[in-house]
């Protein structure tokens, strides 16, 4: 058997060259018959003959093998496409839902309040860059823009719900501080269980049909690229506003400069109008 590269796999390539190598052998043959001489009505039975032992059941096996390849790999082509415009929009979304999240409650909100301005961000951020990205690769939408915000809203409800209800029986069985990477494994596979669910449900809701392995493997890939980049948004968001909140936290506490050292009268004039400004924004004690 003709092999690839890879060990147990057919180089279709080699095996459509050698076809084309006996229809061209058995054309050469006719041409010679004709140019020689020979009547059609003699050439012709022998050449169709031998067509026709070519074509026989393993060549339309090879001929299904190859097809299904291509469509393989037009798949593979289409869903690196797919991963990397839900890569980015779940790694936009993380990010949003995370900033909303903060200026929420730095602001003073209580924790439901907080929780609906991360959700909805999330579900928004999500929606028009991907949206964005499907228009820009594969040329539009399949569907509407309200459609597909209702289905992202589910979608990332039911992931929060299942979510949530881990959590809690998490808590239920051990404290989570104490097996931290116990608790981050089974909310990682939790999650993707809980977006393959509505994926199946979505899929049998709008086509009447359940997902079949093809597409079950698709999604797991798209969901495990989704919750790796909305976990990498968020962290990233997050870790810009304690590095904002550091500096200005370390702005405040600001040394009297150096260049205002010394005993010049310039320098001693630029130090009384620091420490008195200094004063003035200092808190007074009451008693």
């Amino acid at each position: 058997m003709l092999v690839n590269k890879a060990p147990g796999t057919t180089n279709y390539a080699k095996v459509a060259s050698g076809y084309r190598m006996q229809f061209e052998a058995i054309a050469t043959n006719a041409e010679k018959d004709l140019k020689a001489g020979k009547p059609l009505d003699a050439v012709g039975p022998g050449t169709v003959k031998a067509f026709q032992a070519v074509c026989n059941d393993k060549f339309k096996c090879d001929c299904d093998d190859i097809r299904s390849r291509i469509k393989t790999v037009k798949t593979i082509e289409a869903l690196g496409k797919v991963l990397a415009i839900i890569g980015v929009s779940a790694l936009t979304g993380g990010a949003a839902g995370a900033a909303v999240g903060g200026l929420l409650e730095g602001a003073g909100a209580g924790a439901a309040v907080v929780a609906s301005g991360e959700f909805v961000a999330e579900v928004v951020t999500f929606t028009m860059v991907s949206r964005a990205g499907n228009q820009s690769v594969f040329g539009g939408n399949q569907a509407s823009l309200g459609e597909d915000l209702i289905s992202n809203a589910l979608m990332f409800g039911f992931l929060k719900a299942a979510s949530a209800s881990y959590g809690r029986v998490f808590k239920m069985i051990t404290d989570p501080r104490a097996h931290k990477t116990a608790h981050a494994v089974g909310g990682a596979m939790t999650g993707m269980v809980g977006l393959q669910v509505f994926a199946e449900i979505h899929a049998k809701v709008k086509t009447g049909k359940m997902m079949d392995w093809d597409e079950r493997i698709a999604g797991v890939f798209s969901n495990a690229v989704m919750l790796t980049c909305m976990s990498l948004g968020a962290r990233s968001s997050r870790a810009r506003a304690a590095s904002s909140v550091t500096r200005c936290s370390h702005s405040q506490r600001r040394p009297c400069p150096a260049r205002w050292s010394g005993s010049t009268p310039r320098s001693l004039t630029l130090r009384r109008s620091w420490r008195a400004s200094r004063a003035r924004r200092r808190p007074t004690m009451s008693t």
